[in-house]
């Protein structure tokens, strides 16, 4: 479609929510999501730089995430961010995001929405009302029914979305959680064998519709933005928002769009010590890569964050990985190349090899940088110049 076309809407669009435009942010979308959708194609078309365009499409009303999601695709196909299909994006995105703006909390970037688990809990708690209306018992056991059935089903939930916060582990749910025969049991005295029966069949399915629910929450949570929501948190230190990240049901190894952050490699590159040992104690992968070959101990090392390194050694982290195509990009190395000799020991005492090419590369800048200290540490490790052999 020719571009100029498209633009005749869009700038129509655009004076018409100008006065929406010039509002609080928080009130901007709650009038003409598409409106705002239009407004921000038009900044974006003419801000030129992605840079620019992410802070232009951020100050005609979307939230950020899903601004950074219009800059990327500027940034690789400017032509693209007119394509209707990236506009219907960006809707459902907007759309997804305005409980967040309405409903904005004070202590985290985080607030509470439905998820498709948390309808499909809705339904199903429907559906236990209706199993039990077709029972057409008396008044009596149908109330202890109903209290059994939703003890039963909360309880489970609650120890379900304390492991996703991080709270409690996998063995403790497990060990916990109220088995379908445990519910049987306590419903013996009001039901017969065939309802019984129904029960765990209708406990069944709910636990297989759950298991499906919780796998569309990854893709929704992503087409929501609040897989970046959580990388952001890492970065600003805060735990809070992080743990109720997790307790929605965001992949606490999930990335930017760009595949470059995940809240752990972002919290190690900060120096957030804390906020790396709760991702590590709930379950982070120390070993992720980004798309552009970095983990969360190269990032620590690089930025001379010692007790962040101490932490992922400690934890597992794998002390030589490197870019594929690049054998000296270790951890060691990106110490060594910022000066910082205790990470360099530190690397060092966790078993990091100095008698490779990772070594050779670390020596190299010691020698460079003139720093006799960090040379001494690496000689003393077995690390030899170039064209010396052992």
């Amino acid at each position: 479609m020719n571009r100029n076309l498209i633009y005749i809407p869009i700038c129509i669009a655009a004076t018409a929510v100008v006065a929406l435009w010039l509002e609080d942010p928080e009130h901007r979308l709650n009038d003409d999501v598409e409106s705002v959708v239009d407004m921000a194609i038009l900044e974006a078309a003419e801000s030129k730089e992605s840079v620019h365009v992410l802070q232009a499409v951020v100050d005609a009303g979307l939230p950020r995430d899903v601004a950074e999601y219009l800059a990327g695709i500027y940034e690789t196909d400017p032509e693209r961010i007119f394509a209707e299909e990236v506009r219907v994006d960006l809707i459902r995105m907007v759309e997804n995001n305005l409980d967040v703006i309405s409903e904005f909390s004070a202590r985290s970037d985080v607030v509470g929405f439905n998820t498709p688990q948390e309808l499909g809990e809705s339904a199903y708690e429907m559906r236990w009302q209706e199993f039990v209306d077709d029972m057409n018992l008396p008044a009596t056991d149908e109330f202890a029914v109903r209290s059994l059935m939703t003890e039963w089903e909360t309880f489970n939930l609650e120890l379900v979305e304390q492991f996703n916060a991080g709270l409690i582990s996998l063995e403790d749910m497990q060990n916990n959680v109220l088995t379908i025969e445990n519910l049987q049991d306590r419903l013996s005295p009001y039901l017969s064998a065939d309802q019984l029966v129904d029960v765990q069949v209708n406990a069944e399915l709910h636990s297989e519709f759950l298991q499906q629910q919780r796998e569309a929450d990854s893709q929704w949570l992503r087409d929501a933005g609040y897989t970046d929501s959580i990388v952001d948190a890492a970065r600003e230190n805060n735990i809070v928002a992080v743990q109720e990240l997790l307790g929605i049901g965001v992949d606490i190894n999930s990335a930017t769009i760009d595949g470059r952050w995940n809240a752990l490699t972002r919290a190690a590159n900060n120096g957030n010590v804390e906020t790396v040992g709760f991702l590590v104690d709930s379950g982070a992968n120390v070993n992720w890569v980004s798309s552009n070959h970095r983990n969360a101990l190269i990032r620590a090392a690089g930025n001379g964050h010692l007790e962040v390194v101490r932490l992922l050694a400690s934890e597992g982290a794998d002390l030589e990985y490197h870019n594929p195509q690049m054998p000296t990009a270790t951890a060691l190395t990106a110490a060594a190349r910022e000066n910082h000799s205790a990470v360099v020991e530190e690397l060092l005492f966790w078993g990091a090899d100095a008698t490779g090419p990772a070594g050779r590369a670390a020596l190299r800048y010691a020698l460079d940088l003139g720093n006799l200290e960090m040379e001494q540490i690496l000689r003393d490790r077995g690390a030899l110049e170039y064209g010396q052999r052992q």
